[in-house]
């Protein structure tokens, strides 16, 4: 049900058209995978989500709801056990959505970290589907491990 019906099913275009290009990520990938995002959170029946992104304070996001939307999505896969760590990600999340936002309003790319962060993206996206497929998360996230690691 999750995958055949279209009000359920996750919003896959970011992933590689083939074997060919698993080691490439092209400007459309980046918008893709954003939009992913997008519908995941959307899809997400976490009560009151809309408080918890909107109470998301984070200086580096200004006013980006996709970052807090991200981060938000990224807390749900992944228990960041450190102040350190959280630093990181919302560094790493700010300048993902730079690079999305340059694309779009610039066509300019200037990839910084932005390609390796592209791959745990890949991930969050996959636990995310994982928990709305009524998987547990020590299992979404062992599974995901495998694959992309973290």
């Amino acid at each position: 049900m999750l995958f055949t019906d279209k009000k359920t099913a996750p919003y896959l275009h970011f992933l590689p058209e083939n074997n060919k290009m698993v080691n490439y990520i092209s400007a459309a990938d980046v918008l893709n995978i954003c939009t992913a995002f997008e519908i995941a959170y959307g899809l997400d029946e976490t009560e009151d989500k809309e408080k918890i992104v909107r109470d998301i304070q984070v200086p580096e996001f200004k006013k980006s709801v996709l970052s807090r939307r991200i981060l938000f999505l990224f807390q749900k896969a992944i228990n960041v056990t450190s102040e350190n760590d959280m630093q990181k990600i919302i560094k790493s999340i700010a300048n993902f959505v730079i690079l999305r936002d340059n694309i779009t309003h610039n066509g300019t790319i200037s990839w910084g970290d932005c390609g390796q962060f592209y791959i745990t993206c890949m991930k969050i996206l996959y636990v995310n589907i994982l928990l709305r497929a009524e998987m547990d998360k020590e299992t979404a996230v062992r599974i995901t491990d495998g694959k992309w690691g973290m």
